[in-house]
C-alpha cells in the first residue's frame, strides 16, 4: 500500500522519504536493501542468475547507482531512506526493498511502482509495507569478472499479477561483462549458448543424472559453443539438443554420427515418432495427420520450432522431400504439437526417417527420429502420428538436466 503526502517544507532541495515497514519474521531481519529504478523501461527481456534464456514479458528499469540504499543492522520495526533531488536520479520511476535475515535470506519485499517523484523542493513521504509472500531475486558478478559491481533485482508479486526489474544500466544482467566483453549474450547471466540445430556439427555422448539421482547415458546434438567468459570456443564441445542414446549408437559420435542421423536410410530401432502415410488412388491422403508430443516434452515449453530436416536440400525448415513424397509440419504450439500433412506418393511398406527439432524454453532442445511408414492397407482420413519411446533413451535424464554447456 502507498500512502504519500507532501511536508511543509520549503528548504531545497527536496527529498522523497521512503519509510519502510518490516514485518516480523523468523527468523528475524537483520539488513534491508532498496533498489531504485530511473528513467524508461526496456521490453528486452533479462536472464536473472540461473536461468538459461530471457524472461519475456517483463520491463526492466535502469538502476540508480547514485548511492546505496541499506542498512546493515535493523534494530527497529521500520527504515528509512530518502532520495535527495540534484543526487539521485530525477525521474525516478519504481522502488523494490528487500528484507534480509542471517545469511542474505530473503525474508520480505515490497515495491513502489506508481506515484514515486522527487520534488525539486520540499519534502514528500511515502510509505511502504513489506510482505513475506512476495518472490524476490538479488544477483550480481562473481568476483572474477572483470566488472565485478552492480546488482539486479527481480521482483513478481503473483496476486497483483505484477512483475518489476531493476538492472544496472551498463550491464543488464549483471554479470560483469559488459558491452564488448560480454560475448555470447548480454542479457542473460553468464550466458552458455551451444549453435543452433541448424549450425549443429556433430553427436556427444553425455552422462545425466535421472529423478533418483543415478547416472544415465544420454546424447546431444551440438558443435561449437560460446561461454560470456570466454566467447566461442570451436570443435565438438557440448550441445544441447537431447537426443534418443540408442540413435546415436547406432550412428556413431561426431560430425558422421550427426551425418548419419540426419540419413533417411539411419536405423529406427531408437524411440521414434511414426506417422503412416495413406496412399489412395495413387496420392498420400490430403488431410493432416496430428502429433501431440508427450508430457516428457510437453512439461518444457516449445519457443522455436519443431522444425523437420529435408533430406533434398539438405536444411532444416517445415517440409521434408524426397523422390516423390513431401511432408509439411504447420499448426505447432508451445507443446511442440504439430500437424503433418504429406503429399505423393510412400509405397507399400517403405519408410524414410529424417528428424524433427525445437528449441525449448529452458535452455535446452529436443531432436526426435521422424519416420514415414506407408501403410499397405491406406485409409483416408489417416491416423495421428505417434511417439513409440524406447526404453533407457536418456531423453527424460537429458531434458531434466542442467545444460551441458
Amino acid at each position: 500500500m502507498i500512502m504519500a503526502a507532501l511536508a511543509a517544507c520549503s528548504s531545497p532541495p527536496g527529498v522523497a522519504r521512503i519509510s519502510i515497514a518490516l514485518p516480523a519474521t523468523t527468523p528475524p531481519i537483520e539488513s534491508v536493501s532498496m533498489f531504485v529504478g530511473t528513467g524508461d523501461a526496456t521490453p528486452v527481456g533479462i536472464g536473472p542468475a540461473g536461468y538459461q534464456d530471457e524472461l519475456s514479458g517483463i520491463l526492466a528499469w535502469p538502476l540508480d547507482d547514485s548511492a546505496p540504499f541499506a542498512v546493515d543492522a535493523v534494530t527497529s520495526d521500520h527504515v528509512v531512506f530518502e532520495l535527495q533531488h540534484g543526487v539521485a536520479a530525477d525521474d525516478v520511476a519504481v522502488a523494490i526493498a528487500v528484507a534480509d535475515a542471517a545469511q542474505g535470506n530473503h525474508v520480505a519485499a515490497g515495491y513502489l511502482d506508481s506515484g514515486l517523484a522527487i520534488p525539486e523542493t520540499g519534502v514528500a513521504d511515502f510509505t511502504l509495507v513489506l510482505e513475506t509472500d512476495l518472490a524476490v531475486e538479488v544477483w550480481g558478478p562473481p568476483a572474477s569478472a572483470p566488472a565485478p559491481t552492480g546488482t539486479c533485482v527481480y521482483l513478481t508479486d503473483a496476486a497483483a499479477n505484477t512483475q518489476e526489474m531493476i538492472v544496472a544500466a551498463d550491464d543488464p544482467d549483471c554479470d560483469g561483462y559488459a558491452g564488448s566483453a560480454d560475448r555470447c549474450d548480454d542479457h542473460v547471466y553468464l550466458a552458455r549458448r551451444g549453435v543452433p540445430i541448424e549450425q549443429a556439427t556433430c553427436d556427444l555422448a553425455e552422462t545425466f543424472m535421472d529423478a533418483t539421482d543415478q547416472p544415465v547415458l544420454g546424447c546431444v546434438i551440438g558443435g561449437e559453443v560460446c561461454h560470456d567468459e570466454t566467447g566461442p570456443i570451436t570443435g565438438c564441445i557440448g550441445g544441447t539438443y537431447c537426443v534418443p542414446r540408442r540413435a546415436c549408437d547406432n550412428c556413431g559420435y561426431g560430425p558422421s554420427g550427426l551425418a548419419c542421423l540426419l540419413d533417411p536410410s539411419m536405423p529406427t530401432s531408437e524411440s521414434t515418432i511414426v506417422c503412416p502415410v495413406e496412399v489412395v488412388a495413387g496420392q498420400a491422403c490430403p488431410q493432416p495427420q496430428r502429433f501431440t508430443a508427450p508430457a516428457l516434452i510437453a512439461s518444457h515449453v516449445c519457443v522455436r520450432g519443431p522444425m523437420i530436416y529435408d533430406i533434398q536440400s539438405a536444411s532444416w525448415g517445415t517440409s521434408v522431400h524426397t523422390t516423390g513424397f513431401a511432408a509439411t509440419i504447420d499448426n505447432t504450439n508451445g507443446n511442440c504439437d504439430f500437424d503433418v500433412t504429406a503429399t505423393g506418393q510412400l509405397d507399400g511398406l517403405l519408410t524414410i526417417t529424417t528428424l524433427v527439432a525445437a528449441d525449448l524454453g529452458d535452455g535446452h532442445g529436443i531432436a526426435i527420429p521422424i519416420t514415414f511408414v506407408g501403410d499397405p492397407n491406406p485409409v483416408c482420413p489417416p491416423p495421428d502420428c505417434t511417439y513409440l519411446p524406447v526404453a533407457g533413451d536418456g531423453v527424460a535424464a537429458c531434458l531434466g538436466s542442467p545444460s551441458p554447456l
